[in-house]
């Protein structure tokens, strides 16, 4: 609810700025798109690759070579099966939104400096069922993870234009954030035939790096489109332990972007 929070002032903030009177020097831009991300993750020994599709919304505010941004991306849902054992099959539903906060500089002409913040959230609902010879109403086990991942990045781009053709972009960035698993859920005591609940979570830290090119060109006075490709490799530290297991984790990003920018 504070992430949402969050999004929501910063939304508010710049389309404030973009409406007062003491904005005359700023320049502004909103922007939509979509993205396809394959997420190959490694967690306590088991990989899953889900395939999320999000929707993209964008808002820039730049002043000479300085501007600031904000992104929010939230994806549809993404359903695997995983087999655990020859008793016990895992189907996991997941979702991840990202919102990343930007500040940057136009060194050159060719050459921006950016850094920024993000929040990202990935959200995982496992229906176990743990034996098949339980058959009441509470035989599957439903447990929710939930990955977490907030902190700063820095980076820079350099763009290589092609007259009226358009420009391509070849961006590096590295982030350093603070990383958190947690699981509430069930699990099924079969000394006692019944289900039982269970909480816990750990923290750690998550760092890697993200590289990027980018298409864009314009389609009118006011209006570009981009077509991007990224990747990111981001390492989960686990350093609580407070789940009695190593929950460290690897995840590879491969991402491919579509969108739209308005100028006004």
């Amino acid at each position: 609810m504070l992430h949402n929070k969050k999004i929501c002032f910063l939304f508010v903030l710049l389309f404030a700025l973009a409406g007062n009177s003491y904005a005359e020097n700023w320049g502004f831009s909103g922007g939509a798109g979509v993205k396809y991300q394959t997420v190959d993750f490694e967690i306590a020994n088991i990989s899953f690759s889900p395939l999320f599709v999000s929707n993209s919304l964008n808002f820039t505010a730049f002043k000479d070579n300085f501007y600031m941004s904000v992104e929010h991306d939230i994806s549809t849902k993404d359903h695997q099966e995983l087999t655990i054992s020859a008793n016990e099959a895992q189907f996991i539903n997941m979702g991840r939104t990202d919102t990343n906060f930007t500040v940057g500089f136009l060194a050159t002409s060719s050459l921006n400096v950016f850094a920024g913040y993000k929040l990202a959230t990935l959200n995982a609902k496992l229906d176990t069922v743990l034996d098949p010879d339980f058959t009441g109403d509470n035989a599957p086990r439903a447990q929710d993870v939930e990955f977490k991942d907030s902190g700063f990045y820095v980076g820079a781009s350099y763009t290589q234009r092609f007259g009226d053709s358009g420009a391509l972009s070849y961006s590096a960035a590295y982030a350093d954030m603070d990383g958190e698993v947690s699981f509430t859920g069930a699990e099924y005591d079969p000394g006692t035939n019944t289900i039982k609940t269970f909480s816990a979570k750990t923290e750690g830290t998550t760092s890697g790096i993200s590289l990027g090119i980018t298409w864009s060109d314009s389609f009118s006075e006011s209006s570009t489109y981009n077509v991007a490709f990224k990747v990111n490799l981001y390492e989960f530290e686990d350093e609580a332990l407070t789940t009695g297991e190593n929950m460290s984790t690897k995840e590879t990003f491969t991402i491919l972007s579509i969108g739209l920018s308005k100028y006004f």
